[in-house]
């Protein structure tokens, strides 16, 4: 059995005093390089979100552009085959009635009847 130098029943007890400011410096050491990383992760991701949604905002503003030459290409051959239904009178409306329109033969005599007027005054 080795030598024992001191005895352990009138040992002190140990100052941890020390021991803990020590631990609560590398603790704050440590938590201030975290807190470095964690802001830089947080700026990261509100860039890569914002990227994103620039880069969606940029698709989407694609898609309605191709969606409009679709739709302008479409009309386009469209008007080409039916000329007609796309006059400008194309639209207005029809009417129901029919105009009354006196025969020839009426006219004719309404003219008799007229130089007929004109000639004995």
């Amino acid at each position: 059995m080795p030598n024992i130098a001191q005895n352990p029943h009138e040992a002190p007890p140990p100052d941890y005093r020390l021991a803990a400011q020590r631990l609560l410096a590398i603790w704050q050491a440590q938590n201030a390089l975290d807190r470095q990383e964690w802001d830089a992760q947080l700026e990261a991701d509100v860039q890569a979100a914002q990227r994103a949604r620039e880069q969606q905002q940029h698709e989407e503003g694609e898609q309605q552009r191709l969606l409009t030459e679709e739709q302008e290409t479409a009309l386009q051959e469209e008007k080409k085959k039916n000329r007609n239904k796309f006059l400008p009178f194309a639209d207005m409306q029809i009417s129901t009635s029919m105009p009354i329109l006196p025969s020839p033969l009426v006219e004719y005599k309404l003219l008799l009847w007229f130089i007929y007027l004109l000639h004995k005054h």
